[in-house]
């Protein structure tokens, strides 16, 4: 088999629990089976290659044993998921030591302990929980790393996967993709030196104040002038009345100008991490993803999404800056 370095191989037991009940065991194995194929189905419908043996079991390899190490040693990526008998089988400690139905999972876990000694591999074991009760489940060499508790129901609608907050932290993982991207670092800025306590006393007081657009302040640390001052500069820019809602041609220039900061702002005027994850979602572009999220916000409040509210908040973020730097 060529090596495909791009796979997600799926481990797994077919029997979640040491049940001694025949007809519990298999309607727990019917439901396992299931819920794990859904799983694949579904990640390889939003472009995750993975490999399963239940695509496999019509037409099965020549060697199953051989098929379960060339796959976990070759693909990228090995999605653990964790029962209370998959726990049992990989770590050796299951009382089934002859039984059938657990040999492919205590073969894999001999596979991958041996491979987690690996500095260059251990990574890509991704320890996955379908149910909560399995949590208790995760083997002790993997409880250094993050896990995914999926929640999954028996019947795994597709499209509801992606509102599935850590399922998306899985595909973004699998995908390689970072959701929160670190901003560019700036230039260093360099503060004055400190003045002696002589020379600031016979300082002239005018040199003391404050100057924030075209007016000087005698009390710097006055918030409410500032602010005031913020709201005014930001509101003159775009809405000499005062009145109305910015219009969409304003909020498309304050978009180019938030940049990374857009999602602070959106934080402050009251959206979700859900909501700001939608808003990823829906563009590439940073400009695209603050104006979407601008539009949103001046439909969810109407009359009350004002430049003064607007104005207010980016003062409150340390942010009203952004305003004076806008081409109007």
């Amino acid at each position: 088999m060529a090596a495909q370095s791009n796979c997600t191989f799926i481990s797994y037991a077919h029997y979640p629990t040491l049940s001694r009940h025949d007809h519990m065991r298999e309607e727990e194995r019917s439901r396992q089976r299931q819920r794990v194929l859904s799983l694949s189905n579904i990640l390889r419908s939003y472009g995750v290659d993975t490999v399963l043996d239940q695509y496999h079991e019509d037409d099965p390899p020549d060697s199953w044993p051989m098929w379960m190490e060339e796959n976990i040693r070759h693909c990228k990526w090995v999605l653990m998921v964790c029962t209370e008998s998959y726990y049992h089988h990989i770590t050796g400690k299951s009382a089934e030591s002859n039984a059938e139905d657990g040999r492919g999972s205590r073969f894999e876990g001999k596979t991958i302990y041996g491979l987690l000694t690996d500095e260059s591999q251990a990574r890509k074991f991704i320890p996955v929980f379908l149910d909560k009760k399995d949590l208790n489940w995760l083997p002790a060499s993997l409880k250094g790393g993050h896990y995914y508790d999926l929640k999954l129901p028996d019947i795994v609608p597709k499209k509801t996967m992606l509102e599935n907050e850590e399922f998306r932290k899985l595909y973004a993982r699998l995908t390689g993709q970072n959701r929160t991207p670190k901003p560019p670092v700036g230039g260093i800025v360099h503060l004055p030196s400190k003045k002696s306590a002589h020379s600031v006393a016979a300082s002239d007081k005018s040199s003391q104040c404050l100057t924030v657009g075209h007016r000087q302040l005698d009390h710097p640390s006055d918030e409410k002038v500032l602010l005031s001052v913020g709201v005014n500069k930001l509101s003159k820019l775009f809405n000499p009345d005062l009145t109305g809602k910015p219009k969409q041609t304003d909020l498309v220039k304050l978009s180019k100008q938030l940049g990374y900061h857009w999602k602070e702002l959106a934080f402050a005027l009251g959206f979700s991490q859900a909501n700001v994850d939608d808003f990823e979602y829906a563009s590439r572009s940073l400009s695209e993803q603050a104006f979407q999220m601008l539009l949103s916000w001046t439909r969810k409040y109407g009359s009350r999404a004002t430049w003064e509210e607007l104005g207010t908040v980016l003062t409150d973020i340390g942010q009203q800056e952004i305003s004076y730097s806008l081409d109007v």
